[in-house]
């Protein structure tokens, strides 16, 4: 439970923090994604729009309802009302910042994934990439060491930056 509050107090921190260099991070991001966008490449665009939809809050729907179908219940339901919690912690944090999508003020983005015409800070595909973490933590802390569990570690801890990047590379989203 302590980690939880852990957790609220560095998204609490990152809210009061942030406009201070929300507006030239904006600036700076849609520079770097025309930059981005000149030096694609068919493999990399490819490989980012797979990345990027490891970050679908449909991918997590199915984690859990394979952890309730195989196993513990009360874990399943656990891991829902995570994911549920930060998506209402998502959105209220959308609601607040009403920052745009890149690909909303400068015609020249042409973005790869039009997820949504909602706001687009906080990424909510980054945010369920965090979650990959969290079920790890979950759903591991029971078990004993293994080369699988091991292997679930480094790839949850690759994969949250890598989805981050990516909704960056394939246009839908700012640095910050």
């Amino acid at each position: 439970m302590k980690h939880h509050l852990y957790y609220f107090l560095i998204l609490i921190l990152i809210m009061i923090t942030e406009p201070l260099y929300r507006e030239r991070l904006f600036e700076y991001s849609l520079s770097y994604i025309k930059e981005i966008q000149t030096a694609r490449t068919e493999f990399s665009t490819t490989f980012f729009v797979i990345v990027s939809k490891l970050g679908d809050g449909d991918l997590y729907l199915a984690i859990f309802l394979i952890i309730y179908a195989c196993d513990k219940q009360a874990r399943a339901l656990s891991v829902m009302t995570f994911i549920c919690s930060g998506s209402v912690i998502m959105t209220l944090t959308k609601i607040y910042y009403m920052e745009p999508r890149p690909y909303f003020v400068d015609d020249e983005i042409n973005c790869l994934d039009k997820c949504s015409a909602e706001y687009g800070n906080p990424s909510g595909h980054s945010l369920f990439a965090s979650y990959i973490f969290m079920l790890y933590r979950e759903y591991m802390k029971d078990k004993p060491f293994s080369v699988f569990k091991a292997l679930f570690f480094i790839l949850s801890i690759v994969t949250i930056p890598l989805i981050g990047y990516s909704r960056i590379y394939v246009g839908a989203h700012t640095i910050n």
